[in-house]
């Protein structure tokens, strides 16, 4: 049954519709594995159209550039896709959904920091006794935070181990959480954003990034590697590199416990 649609071509999704999508990729393909991949990338493309979860036929094509804006790979990008195109056509919406194979304008590709470059940053943050941007900088390429999210950097956030943002979790890991325990007290923040100006307003993304990119020029590191959204992919690609080691190994593992089997019990053991 074809989802309503309002009069200005607008429609309205709800997780209710998401669940009863999943619950018929599991009867047809029998993987939770599966399953549980599609219900996280549909997690994250409701958070995109929150609060009311309208989405008109532009809506999909905003999402896949705004992940490849924020550093995901092309290829996450359409396994990301597959599960909301998935879910429109459950719904017939086809003409809502967004094309998967495509490569990105070689113009456009976002520039990259590497690991090393990175920790030269924060060794120049050092040198220069500058730990605020020394903190943001870490923040940034340990946790994956978008910019937009900083003044959730609060000092309750700080104690619990956890910044939030919407259903969004980015768990803190625990030297980076002493450190910044430790800014907040000899700062003498009491409460709320811990990022701020000299005028105690918390930092935004224009100035945030500025404060990157002159400890940058000091490192003598390229001014576009210098931004929140670089040191955000780095994160990125640093959890896909771990994952797909992970799955190698374990690809490697299954293969050595099929094999000690079929010396075993092969039929011609």
């Amino acid at each position: 049954m074809r989802q309503a649609m309002r009069e200005d071509g607008v429609v309205q999704l709800s997780w209710s519709q998401a669940e009863e999508f999943l619950a018929e990729v599991e009867k047809r393909r029998g993987h939770r594995e599966t399953v549980g991949v599609y219900r996280r990338n549909l997690r994250h493309f409701f958070q995109f159209i929150e609060p009311d979860g309208l989405i008109d036929r532009g809506t999909v094509a905003r999402w896949r550039d705004a992940l490849l804006q924020d550093g995901y790979k092309p290829s996450t990008v359409n396994l990301r896709l597959s599960a909301v195109n998935g879910l429109l056509g459950h719904l017939q919406l086809r003409d809502f959904q967004s094309p998967k194979h495509f490569k990105p304008d070689p113009d456009e590709v976002q520039p990259s920091i590497s690991r090393a470059e990175y920790l030269h940053l924060l060794e120049t943050a050092r040198s220069l006794d500058n730990e605020s941007t020394y903190l943001a900088i870490k923040l940034f390429a340990l946790t994956g935070l978008n910019v937009s999210y900083l003044a959730n950097v609060t000092v309750q956030a700080v104690e619990d181990g956890v910044i939030t943002h919407g259903n969004e979790r980015m768990v803190l890991p625990p030297m980076l959480q002493d450190e910044l325990r430790h800014f907040i007290a000899e700062q003498g923040i009491e409460e709320g954003p811990i990022f701020l100006t000299v005028d105690g307003v918390p930092l935004n993304r224009s100035s945030m990034t500025n404060h990157i990119q002159v400890l940058g020029k000091r490192a003598g590191i390229a001014k576009e590697k210098c931004t929140p959204r670089c040191l955000r992919k780095l994160y990125l690609q640093t959890q896909e590199h771990i994952l797909h080691d992970i799955s190698t190994l374990a690809r490697e593992e299954y293969e050595k416990l099929l094999l000690s089997e079929q010396e075993k019990t092969g039929w011609n053991a």
